[in-house]
């Protein structure tokens, strides 16, 4: 579960809206396989990516992208009790969906979040890697 990954660690972890979605797909999910050992060297013990997607396309987006194996942990929340949980699901009649973001989380407590939209205008690119290193580094 996800509590035990967090437990005592220090936690990236980036939602998509869904996987195998194009932004998702060519640039968010890349940019965290890219820095994946920066983030490393910067103290994060996981890097973890969410989506409302069940396990089955997780694992299979996973493959699809090149994520190298023990990398990122690529969960399912497909109940969206994660993201409802934060506030960041979106809900339509047929589905809910995550917002896309990232935080860190150390032991389980958020110390920095990375929403992506900023004073009301979209900003995927502040929930990419390279923005959540920045905070790392700065931090």
């Amino acid at each position: 579960s996800l509590m035990v990954l967090v437990k005592g660690k220090t936690v990236v972890l980036f939602a998509v809206p869904g996987a195998f979605t194009p932004s998702c797909s060519k640039a968010h999910l890349p940019s965290f396989i890219k820095h994946f050992d920066e983030l490393k060297a910067a103290g994060v013990d996981h890097v973890i990516c969410t989506a409302t997607n069940d396990p089955f396309v997780m694992a299979a987006w996973a493959q699809a992208s090149g994520v190298p194996p023990n990398t990122i942990h690529m969960l399912s929340d497909n109940t969206a009790e994660l993201c409802r949980g934060l506030g960041v699901a979106t809900e339509s009649d047929v589905m809910v969906r995550s917002t896309r973001y990232a935080l860190v989380a150390k032991d389980g407590v958020v110390t920095h979040f990375f929403p992506s939209e900023k004073d009301g205008e979209k900003c995927a690119q502040n929930t990419y890697a390279d923005s959540v290193l920045g905070a790392l580094k700065s931090a």
